[in-house]
């Protein structure tokens, strides 16, 4: 495994370490490019990237429940319109049954 540093990615990228570290946290969006530099940097398949981190089971930790929401938004907004459409009526498919009066009320919501 390579021992990088986030100012070597975000100079691969050709932005700044701050811009980079805003990107990760899912605060701004990773660009398809992007992705693709990055996966090309790591010298792994974009979709082997996006698998292995993103849909890793959280632990017990509230902190890795965190960065798992973080992961699922920064992809979320990597997807076109359709496939947010389609990712979205599946999430409501997926959580039909959920009894969270809460939860319920917020995926009522979703359009």
């Amino acid at each position: 495994m390579k021992k990088l540093k986030q100012d070597d990615i975000a100079k691969h990228l050709g932005i700044d370490r701050t811009t980079y570290l805003r990107k990760e946290k899912g605060q701004i969006p990773l660009t398809t490019e992007e992705l693709l530099l990055i996966a090309d940097f790591l010298d792994e398949a974009p979709a082997g990237f996006l698998t292995k981190h993103a849909f890793t089971l959280p632990a017990s930790d509230e902190g890795d429940l965190d960065e798992n929401a973080n992961l699922i938004l920064a992809i979320y907004r990597l997807l076109n319109t359709e496939e947010r459409r389609d990712l979205l009526f599946t999430l409501r498919l997926i959580l039909k049954g959920v009894e969270n009066k809460s939860a319920r009320k917020l995926l009522k919501e979703i359009k």
